[in-house]
């Protein structure tokens, strides 16, 4: 992604109390946007990882609750959704709660921006996981159209590429700008 200018811009921070999204969050705040939305439902992070500043809201919540969505503002100009369920070990042994937290989360946000004007770009925490080759001794990285299989380790693995997914089927039927990072 090139650089973007978030100054007087919306930005939605979905997952932003947690490592990964409060370090975004205080970058951000740095950026001087008009407004950045902060939602967060505290499973795995901590609120005071929340930068204090005027132009930060912070929303308590699912991304998948209807009001959470419903206070969500028309014109958004960036979204980072970082917001995670605890990995391969966590899904294995709760698949049901993976799903909630990763797919459904995703499908629920990108249903409500569908609507929503001014998107510039949707920024998508998926997983190196996903896609690498399992091996120990000879790694390598992989391209945007390497072949992904369908047997896949964990839920977790499934519900990030199905967030992929989602995010290629919103840009194709609604153009919704959706960039899959993939961490490792």
């Amino acid at each position: 992604m090139e650089k973007r200018d978030f100054k007087s811009k919306t930005v939605l921070v979905v997952g932003g109390a947690g490592f990964v999204g409060s370090n975004l969050a205080h970058r951000l705040v740095v950026e001087q946007p008009s407004k950045l939305i902060i939602v967060d439902n505290l499973l795995s992070a901590d609120i005071c990882n929340v930068p204090t500043d005027p132009c930060v809201d912070f929303c308590f919540g699912s991304i998948t609750s209807d009001q959470v969505l419903q206070k969500l503002p028309d014109t958004i100009n960036f979204v980072f959704h970082l917001s995670t369920y605890h990995g391969n070990q966590s899904s294995m042994h709760d698949p049901l709660a993976d799903h909630e937290n990763n797919t459904f989360t995703t499908l629920k946000l990108l249903e409500r921006l569908k609507d929503t004007k001014g998107i510039e770009a949707v920024v998508y925490s998926s997983a190196g996981c996903t896609v690498a080759q399992k091996t120990f001794d000879d790694a390598k990285p992989t391209t945007e159209d390497d072949p992904v299989s369908l047997y896949l380790d964990s839920p977790y693995q499934m519900s990030k590429i199905f967030g992929e997914f989602y995010g290629n089927y919103y840009w194709m039927r609604h153009g919704i700008p959706f960039i899959k990072a993939r961490f490792q």
